[in-house]
C-alpha cells in the first residue's frame, strides 16, 4: 500500500513539473494541444516569419507568468496578426514590442469571441516598456458574445521613441469569469 501511495505522490509530481515545462517550452498551438489535449491554457501566437507561443493559464491564478515582450517588431515592414486561443484574467501579451507610426499611433483591428455564451468583456491595453511597464491606455470591449465582436480602435499620443506591447485579458468582475478566444492585428 504505501508503494502505491510513493508512486501516485511521484506520479502527480512529475505531472505537476511537466506541466510547467508545457508552459515554458510550447514551440507552436499544435504542438501544445498534442501535448495537453485539453486546450484550458491561454495562447497568444503570432503569424509571420517567426512562429512563437506564449502560454499561460486562463485565470487569475495563473500557472504560467506571462512576461512582456523584449524583442522589437517592425510594424512599417509588415502587420502583426496574433490568434488567442484562450484569453484570461491575467494579461496575454504580444510576442513583440512595437514603436508608433510618425503619427504617434499604433492601430488595432480585433475578432473577439465569449467562450461560454454569455457576455464577456475584453481590455486590450498597451503597455510602455520605455516607462516602467505602465499600462498608460486601455479599451473595454463590452457584452462579446458566443457570435462575437469585430472592431478596430487607435492607441493615439504615444511617444515615437518609446518601445510597446499590447496584451488582452478578461474583466474579472463578478464570481463567474468567462474566457474569450478570438484574433487581433496590430498595424501601423
Amino acid at each position: 500500500m504505501r508503494k502505491i501511495k510513493i508512486l501516485s505522490i511521484v506520479l502527480s509530481a512529475i505531472t505537476f513539473a511537466l506541466s510547467f515545462n508545457l508552459c515554458a517550452g510550447a514551440t507552436t498551438i499544435e504542438d501544445f494541444y498534442k501535448s495537453t489535449g485539453d486546450g484550458n491554457v491561454a495562447v497568444l501566437q503570432e503569424t509571420s516569419d517567426i512562429t512563437e507561443t506564449l502560454v499561460g493559464s486562463p485565470d487569475s491564478t495563473s500557472l504560467c507568468e506571462l512576461s512582456k515582450p523584449t524583442t522589437f517588431y517592425n510594424l512599417s515592414k509588415k502587420y502583426y496578426k496574433a490568434s488567442m486561443q484562450c484569453i484570461g484574467t491575467s494579461w496575454l501579451y504580444t510576442n513583440y514590442y512595437f514603436k508608433p507610426n510618425s503619427n504617434k499611433k499604433i492601430n488595432v483591428n480585433y475578432s473577439l469571441y465569449s467562450t461560454k455564451g454569455s457576455a464577456t468583456n475584453v481590455i486590450i491595453g498597451i503597455f510602455d516598456l520605455s516607462n516602467n511597464s505602465k499600462l498608460i491606455s486601455k479599451r473595454t470591449i463590452s457584452n462579446i458574445y458566443g457570435s462575437g465582436k469585430s472592431g478596430s480602435f487607435s492607441f493615439t499620443g504615444l511617444n515615437k521613441s518609446h518601445k510597446y506591447a499590447v496584451a488582452f485579458c478578461v474583466s474579472s468582475g463578478g464570481w463567474s469569469v468567462k474566457n474569450a478566444y478570438g484574433s487581433a492585428k496590430i498595424y501601423h
